[in-house]
């Protein structure tokens, strides 16, 4: 005995007590056992029963049968034409409900490439892997900051948020760190006073190797944060993987992420 459970992707509304009579004449209902159910007839049915239904999916879980309906243009627009994919990508999924396709799973696409072809209507689900890289160079020989062990502090007096007689520090250092440090002097409500100490440090550049392997972790999150960017929202991203190629002092980072997606414009 088989519960149906009947939902919509979307906020949209759909003539529900239709699709229940399409599924009723078919002997397709709650607490009937069905056996040889044809998915795909009944995939039809339901998407030509109504105008916004773009796609639908049905699948047996358990004790129940799932249908999901997932709303689109209406199919007096998306008859007229072909369907062409949105993206570069690696077929997954291919259903065709109306129209042609030669496509078949593991298939490569590129984007404007023809999915499905008009032939009394043009629709379906047609899915691929879709991927979005991006890659960092770095170079092991770097120029860090290090501090000599040189350095003085000028300090400030502040009353009511005004620097009384401002030191500026005398230019001793070419290359220095700056730090302020904010200390109460008095804490009288009427005479607020304020001591800011402001610290210079000096510092060289010098030359220094530091293995990809101390910083891959940081690049590897930096990375995937820029490729993520590039990434659409409507996308379920499946996989994420990485390609380290070093030369010399030189390495070459590369990040992939795997998305799956219905590749219908």
């Amino acid at each position: 005995m088989y519960k149906i459970n009947v939902s919509v992707s979307g906020e949209e509304d759909f003539e529900f007590d239709k699709i229940n009579s399409i599924l009723n004449e078919k002997g397709i209902k709650s607490g009937v056992m069905i056996k040889d159910i044809d998915i795909a007839e009944i995939q039809k049915l339901i998407i030509s029963s109504q105008n916004n239904i773009s796609s639908c999916t049905v699948k047996k879980n358990g004790g129940n049968l799932d249908i999901v309906i997932y709303p689109g243009v209406l199919k007096d627009e998306i008859n007229k034409e072909n369907i062409y994919s949105r993206f570069n990508a690696v077929i997954t999924e291919v259903k065709v409900y109306s129209g042609k396709s030669s496509l078949k799973v593991c298939d490569l696409v590129k984007e404007g490439d023809l999915l499905i072809e008009n032939n009394n209507g043009a629709s379906g689900v047609i899915k691929g892997k879709v991927y979005f890289s991006d890659y960092i160079l770095y170079n092991e020989n770097q120029m860090v900051k290090e501090k000599t062990g040189r350095e003085f502090i000028v300090e400030n007096i502040l009353i009511f948020k005004k620097i009384l007689n401002k030191r500026q520090q005398n230019n001793k250092y070419t290359n220095y760190f700056e730090e302020n440090c904010v200390f109460c002097v008095s804490k009288n409500a009427f005479i607020p006073v304020y001591l800011i100490e402001t610290k210079y440090s000096e510092f060289e550049y010098k030359e220094k190797i530091v293995p990809f392997s101390e910083v891959e972790n940081e690049l590897k999150q930096k990375l995937y944060s820029d490729v993520l960017t590039k990434v659409p929202n409507e996308f379920n991203l499946t996989n994420v993987t990485y390609s380290v190629v070093s030369e010399n002092n030189l390495t070459r980072l590369d990040c992939f992420v795997e998305c799956e997606i219905n590749l219908l414009a």
